[in-house]
């Protein structure tokens, strides 16, 4: 008998999306909500700081094209000061995303 954690299906858990493209951004909240996720992208790592400050956030998904000192400055943020909440750097196609996070959130 195996058992998965159901937290990782659920459609409760939040992820938050730091991009460089809305098309992209779009692509990936289309994606993660089909998967069962709450998802919310931004373009702009402060916009993203400050709504991870204000909600609850599970797991933040960075992508490739976010320049390497914004994707820096955010992952020490969440890493100081969200412990709990997961990274994810994406740098492949869309079609990995799910499984990524999945494997991220056990």
């Amino acid at each position: 008998m195996t058992t998965e954690n159901p937290a990782v299906h659920s459609a409760s858990l939040h992820v938050l999306v730091l991009g460089r493209h809305q098309y992209l951004i779009d692509n990936v909240q289309h994606i993660l909500q089909k998967a069962g996720f709450t998802c919310s992208g931004f373009l702009d790592r402060s916009e993203a700081e400050a709504f991870l400050r204000m909600n609850q956030i599970d797991l933040v998904l960075v992508g490739g094209g976010v320049e390497p000192h914004e994707r820096q400055a955010l992952i020490e943020l969440v890493r100081s000061d969200f412990p709990n909440t997961k990274v994810v750097e994406h740098f492949g196609g869309p079609a990995t995303i799910v499984s990524e996070i999945r494997a991220v959130l056990g």
